[in-house]
């Protein structure tokens, strides 16, 4: 009898050791998102991403009380908490991550210098904050760092192929080339980039995300476009002196 006891206890502690170890790695897998949520504005972007606003209306932001590192806030300018101790731009967010460019300062001695000796990494950090809970994505140099559902599509710098477009999941798996060109990834809509040529020429773009096609949208000589609603774009008119200008991309 007491040897049936025993066994009946060694079965229980087994069994609730893989309960709890299935607990555990559920809880440390990656929370996807279940659509095309766009982690920032391209406003925001095109200028490093230093601010960011939620969807819960928390805004995220480079501190430059603390050598602009990672903080929160609510829009009152109340609860304000820091993130992580990394000097963060691009920053994007969603209901359970904040992605962010660390911009930890190297050699020069200079925050926020976007030369890619200082640009370290492609980051995510849990929105409660916590350097412990910091997830490199991409370890290269890395600026324009942009949402896209569970992708982050950026500018990537390789010393041999230069900067490129690259894309990766926001699990840090799935890192590969979109385009051999340094596209702007900052006018996010949905599953929508848009952009301006950068090799070739600059007229506006459009890169689907679900499939990584691109179409040509407006030829013009154009510069950080700006899309909204996917009809109307907004962008810097090369032709007149950098003037703002409007297009209706639907005609």
């Amino acid at each position: 009898m007491k040897k049936v006891i025993t066994i009946l206890l060694i079965i229980l502690v087994l069994a609730a050791g893989v309960g709890f170890g299935v607990y555990h790695h559920k809880s440390n897998e990656t929370k996807f998102n279940d659509d095309y949520i766009n982690g920032n504005t391209a406003g925001n972007l095109y200028n490093a991403g230093i601010f960011c606003t939620a969807a819960d209306g928390t805004i995220y932001f480079a501190n430059p009380s603390d050598s602009s590192k990672l903080y929160s806030m609510n829009s009152d300018g109340s609860d304000l908490t820091k993130i992580s101790d990394d000097v963060a731009t691009f920053i994007n967010a969603d209901d359970n991550y904040i992605y962010y460019v660390r911009n930890n300062p190297g050699a020069t001695g200079a925050a926020l210098s976007f030369l890619s000796v200082n640009t370290d990494s492609l980051c995510r950090i849990d929105r409660e904050g916590g350097d412990d809970s910091v997830l490199i994505l991409d370890s290269a140099p890395c600026l324009y760092a942009s949402l896209y559902g569970n992708y982050i599509y950026y500018i990537r710098y390789d010393e041999s192929e230069g900067s490129t477009l690259y894309k990766v999941k926001i699990d840090g798996s799935g890192c590969k080339q979109v385009d051999t060109a340094p596209d702007f990834t900052c006018s996010a809509n949905g599953e929508y980039m848009y952009y301006n040529g950068t090799d070739s020429d600059h007229y506006i773009w459009r890169l689907n995300t679900t499939d990584d096609s691109k179409g040509m949208l407006y030829g013009g000589n154009c510069y950080m476009p700006t899309v909204i609603d996917d009809t109307t774009a907004y962008f810097m008119d090369c032709d007149s002196n950098y003037a703002i200008a409007r297009t209706d991309l639907a005609t």
